[in-house]
């Protein structure tokens, strides 16, 4: 079964301006993680190696179908580059379904590689909490904010314990920025 491939242009637009806001060149190598049928970077980062990785047969077979690099797998045992010992330069993930954390950020990012997530399953705290992640900002629409992580955050905290049944949360939108540093 072919799914309806998605292409968010809010995806496009903070990843591009992510780019051009900290001067970062090309990415080579792309990991997104539990990308379901979001094919946002494969049509926005052509010159980079996008790489998606989804337990789905149906969304990996539809990533296929528009010559995506595409593998049926879980996340949280995907080994990248084993071979080279190289791995991804950038790291985008939206409403994963696993926990981030040192060891799943070590699998498969560079020292020096950047992350981008939203915070729909408190991916950005996760990641927030890895020891080598050093936290380079908030974006929205493209545009990097004034405020910072920790005051988000704070605000999250708030939002959590005066909506405690809701799953929702502000700033879900928002791509929180991450930099390994070691």
């Amino acid at each position: 079964m072919i799914y309806p491939l998605k292409d968010y242009p809010s995806v496009a637009t903070d990843v591009l301006a992510f780019q051009k806001e900290f001067t970062i060149g090309l990415f080579n190598t792309v990991y997104y993680p539990c990308s379901a049928h979001d094919a946002s970077l494969f049509f926005t980062l052509k010159e980079s190696r996008v790489i998606h990785v989804d337990t789905d047969k149906n969304v990996i077979e539809t990533l296929h179908s528009i010559g995506a690099e595409a593998y049926e797998h879980s996340v949280l045992d995907f080994e990248l580059f084993t071979e080279t010992g190289k791995k991804a330069d950038f790291l985008h993930i939206l409403n994963p379904q696993v926990v981030i954390d040192e060891h799943f950020i070590e699998n498969c990012l560079n020292i020096g590689g950047y992350c981008m997530c939203n915070n729909y399953h408190k991916t950005a705290e996760q990641v927030g909490t890895v020891s080598t992640m050093k936290s380079l900002g908030v974006m929205k629409d493209g545009v990097l904010l004034q405020e910072t992580m920790p005051e988000i955050f704070k605000k999250i905290a708030k939002y959590r314990i005066d909506t405690p049944v809701s799953m929702f949360t502000p700033y879900m939108d928002h791509r929180f920025l991450f930099q390994k540093t070691s």
